[in-house]
């Protein structure tokens, strides 16, 4: 590694980690004024809310990765430049793009990591948590959009969506069931109510349809014989086999986001939960284009000012973020656009600045 790279990253180092302790123990503090609420209201052990807090460390760090960036840039391009350390490297022939070039790989690599993290550890993570707390308390008492599904020797057998389901009366409401046979379709059942009794699973009032081999579809109807219904799941498991969008990776919740607009459901929440997990990570390197060309500026301050423009940029990031999500989820922008504004923003910004800078 060239003398100048291993220079600022070594400088970088200090300022990120303690930005990223900074950030981290503001989340630590109010998830622990939740944790013992909980604690309080189910009898957790200190061991117990340990464990929670510990399996929330994960969703921490990814939402903090972003400003620790930010701050550490800030704080470390405003310190060398108030020392007069950009104008040395200046004047010994180093232009202000080779300076900000490890910068912007340090960023990019951060939000590489982001996303890592936000797809193979934070899921995981969360669903623990999850089920730890459903050990201790009674699971949901309604679900909705429940979807299970049947395997036999690794193919899908039984695919079945329902809107609602009644934990207590073990009823799940507004259902469709697909049946594979060999991973073709051979017949979808439509139902009002699917309910357990005795054991097994019935349902009445439905519509069958079956799907030949020549291409022709034989209907029928059910209005009061009731059916069974060989679902390998029972009441009890149900829950604990719904995964909520915070237990589920990007690929997993686009899978999600697929089965549910084919079932007519309003999806616009969960396309703004998935756009963000592309959103968030990237800010790393969206911070970086913006805070690196500030940071590199002339000026005498060193650590007040960086630290007041990392508070001011975060401020701003989150605030447009929070309103493009709202835009997303109300429907008054789609999703792929009111979700990306933020970056398309500020992102914007930082390459002007960075184009003005190297001028």
């Amino acid at each position: 590694m060239q003398i100048l790279p291993r220079y600022l990253y070594q400088e970088l180092a200090g300022p990120f980690v303690f930005s990223l302790a900074a950030f981290a123990s503001l989340y630590v503090g109010t998830d622990l004024l939740q944790l013992a609420k909980i604690g309080n209201q189910l009898k957790l052990s200190t061991f117990q809310l340990g464990q929670l807090l510990f399996l929330n460390l994960p969703q921490i760090l990814y939402y903090v990765l972003p400003m620790a960036t930010l701050m550490a840039v800030l704080l470390t391009l405003s310190r060398l430049s108030a020392n007069s350390e950009i104008v040395a490297m200046e004047a010994g022939g180093v232009s202000r793009k080779q300076i900000v070039k490890p910068v912007l790989w340090m960023g990019l690599a951060l939000s590489i990591l982001g996303f890592v993290l936000g797809e193979l550890i934070v899921p995981k993570a969360n669903s623990a948590r999850i089920q730890l707390l459903a050990q201790e308390k009674t699971g949901p008492q309604v679900l909705q959009n429940v979807i299970l599904r049947d395997y036999k020797d690794g193919q899908l057998t039984r695919l079945l969506y329902a809107k609602v389901y009644d934990n207590i009366r073990q009823v799940m409401e507004d259902a469709v069931v697909q049946e594979f046979e060999a991973g073709e379709l051979r017949r979808t059942i439509k139902t009002g109510q699917i309910f357990w009794d005795r054991g097994s699973w019935y349902y009445s009032k439905a519509e069958a349809y079956e799907y030949l081999e020549d291409g022709r579809v034989v209907s029928a109807s059910f209005h009061s014989v009731r059916q069974p219904l060989p679902l390998s799941v029972e009441p009890r498991q149900i829950a604990q086999q719904q995964k909520r969008p915070e237990e589920m990776n990007w690929w997993e919740l686009k899978a999600q986001i697929a089965f549910l607009r084919k079932q007519g459901e309003d999806v616009k929440k969960l396309e703004v939960l998935w756009q963000q997990k592309m959103v968030i990570p990237l800010a790393c390197l969206v911070f970086v284009l913006v805070g690196a060309p500030l940071g590199i500026q002339s000026h005498r301050t060193a650590s007040s000012k960086g630290f007041g423009q990392s508070v001011v940029i975060i401020f701003v990031y989150y605030l447009i973020l929070s309103l493009g999500s709202s835009l997303g989820e109300g429907g008054q922008l789609p999703a792929s656009i009111s979700v990306w504004l933020v970056n398309f923003v500020l992102g914007g910004w930082g390459i002007y600045l960075l184009w003005k800078s190297g001028r």
